[in-house]
């Protein structure tokens, strides 16, 4: 009788679940997080989180504008696979109709609308991630049911920037006297 095979312990990693980010929950127009229109400030987004089913996670923020003003909304730094698509609505409503949409833009699978404004009032900036949804479906076709943590995390920073300079400092009168 020869030797019994001892079995080998594979370990299977687990993946990590995808972290909701710090503007959760902001994924419809009602839960819109505030951006405010500046010179290089970003807010860090991801996709997953709360939504389900996880491809359909988007995000949603809101600004003020003080017409007549030309703004630049971009996505940047995409990791995970993300592939964002930005969808302008307003001024004060959201509905189906939109003023401007964009997909890939602003460099590789970034998007970026630059838009003037005419009208004052507060606007909605849709952010959602058109890659995630073609994977999901690709999986769904092969009989595989796609879950959250089964990919890796989807980020972007998220920017809206131009109109007049700001500053963070006070100017008051200056009088003379003689």
């Amino acid at each position: 009788v020869g030797p019994t095979p001892t079995p080998t312990i594979t370990p299977t990693p687990t993946p990590l679940p995808c972290a909701a980010d710090a503007y959760e929950p902001d994924n419809t127009p009602a839960q819109a997080r505030v951006i405010i229109p500046t010179f290089g400030y970003t807010q860090s987004h991801s996709f997953c989180g709360t939504a389900a089913p996880w491809e359909t996670d988007e995000d949603w923020v809101t600004f003020a504008v003080n017409a007549p003003v030309t703004l630049t909304m971009t996505t940047s730094n995409l990791t995970g696979g993300a592939d964002t698509m930005l969808t302008l609505y307003g001024p004060n409503v959201v509905t189906t109709t939109y003023l401007a949409r964009d997909d890939n833009s602003g460099g590789g699978l970034a998007s970026q609308i630059v838009y003037e404004f005419t009208q004052s009032g507060l606007y909605f900036l849709r952010v959602n991630n058109v890659g995630l949804a073609v994977t999901a479906a690709k999986l769904r076709a092969t009989g595989i049911s796609p879950a959250a943590s089964s990919l890796p995390q989807r980020n972007y920073d998220l920017a809206v920037v131009g109109g007049p300079p700001l500053s963070n400092r006070v100017f008051l009168p200056l009088v003379i006297r003689d």
